[in-house]
């Protein structure tokens, strides 16, 4: 077997070391960062060309790219939404065309209604450069009228958070920067909503651009600048934080990511700025859903498969001390993945590498039935 000696390019180090909490980690590479660079560019350019120089050299590599082509020549849908209008079910989505090189945001009135393009990304940037962000979103409000979406350039995620109004088919004024992988959740009223931002260029040091991102409050029609800032302020400046909300109450709920451990907040959207803790742990991963009437609390707290407990809503409107959850599902012997609520509480497990769905009475969260999904045959016969 012939061995092929590869002289990669030189990758310089610089000394850096920052101290988080009393313990130094160093960063030599920082300077790849940032794009903009010329040396950065060189060094980009040098591995192309070892990797082109690789790839040309497989024999089979027509093959695979005709293959591969030829499964790739299908229609996607993907990052579904559905919402209940006045007429009926609003389906929302990012459709992809194989003949095309970015997916389009687009809606569809019922199963049989016609598929609707909203923002088409080519339209904006025809060499394919611009991008709607799929990392989360898109995001419509309640009622379906109105879609909030991120787009971003030259796949930087550097998002710039937009609003569309379906029911006269135009763009609002509403454009929000600095957006990048936005979370965001509608108020009950469709009149704003609760989003993710990044620091404002000017308002805080360079180095800290891409540290404290925050949640702030959107009313349509507002100049962004005004949005107040409902939670972060303080807090440690990489947390990540994801919004819920329902369309039958006037709540938000808060889960705060340090991704080994979390905390969840619930607060009534008449007083953001007073959230009150429906847990903390800076041990354990957790996660809150929000019902109707209740937040259902995920948690891997003496429980390393999760268990889930149920905290009433109305059990927070003048709290004394912490309300307490009862269990409604104790720890089984499956890991608990995800969970969604409507007439049920179904819940998304992994079981012996397989994924299952567990179909949960709502208020006693007793189990009604399970959904398997049978496993994959990677070999086949």
């Amino acid at each position: 077997m012939k061995v092929m000696r590869m002289e990669y390019p030189r990758t310089r180090r610089e000394d850096i070391v920052d101290s988080y909490h009393g313990v130094n980690v160093e960063d030599p590479y920082r300077w790849l960062e940032d794009l903009s660079d010329p040396e950065v560019q060189a060094w980009i350019d040098e591995q192309n060309k070892l990797t082109d120089s690789i790839l040309n050299s497989y024999t089979g590599r027509k093959k695979v790219l005709e293959r591969t082509a030829e499964l790739l020549k299908h229609e996607t849908i993907s990052n579904l939404v559905i919402r209940e209008t006045n007429q009926g079910v609003r389906f929302f989505f990012l459709y992809k065309d194989p003949s095309i090189s970015q997916p389009v945001l687009c809606y569809q009135d019922g199963e049989d209604g016609k598929r609707i393009e909203i923002v088409n990304p080519l339209d904006i940037k025809s060499d394919g450069s611009m991008s709607i962000d799929s990392t989360h979103g898109p995001y419509p409000s309640w009622d379906g009228r109105y879609i909030a979406y991120s787009v971003s350039e030259f796949g930087t995620e550097d998002s710039t958070l937009h609003v569309y109004d379906i029911l006269t088919s135009k763009a609002l004024n509403d454009i929000i920067p600095k957006t990048r992988w936005v979370d965001l959740a509608w108020n009950n009223e469709n009149t704003g909503f609760y989003y993710t931002r990044y620091p404002l260029p000017g308002t805080v040091s360079e180095d800290k651009m891409n540290y404290n991102r925050h949640v702030y409050y959107h009313e349509l029609g507002r100049d962004y600048h005004e949005d107040p800032k409902v939670f972060g302020e303080g807090r440690h400046p990489t947390e990540m934080y994801h919004l819920h909300t329902h369309c039958h109450n006037d709540w938000i709920l808060i889960n705060v990511w340090r991704w080994n451990s979390a905390d969840i907040y619930i607060s009534h959207q008449s007083e953001p700025l007073s959230p009150f803790p429906v847990i903390e742990s800076k041990t354990d991963i957790c996660w809150g859903h929000l019902s109707e009437d209740s937040v259902f609390l995920v948690s891997f707290i003496d429980a390393p498969n999760g268990k889930i407990s149920r905290y009433r809503l109305d059990d927070f409107l003048h709290p004394d001390k912490a309300p307490e959850g009862a269990i409604v599902v104790e720890e089984g012997e499956y890991t608990i993945s995800n969970i969604s609520t409507t007439g049920y509480l179904s819940i998304k497990v992994m079981k012996n590498a397989n994924n299952e769905i567990r179909i949960h009475d709502l208020e006693s969260g007793a189990h009604i039935e399970t959904i398997e999904f049978p496993s994959p045959k990677l070999y086949p016969k």
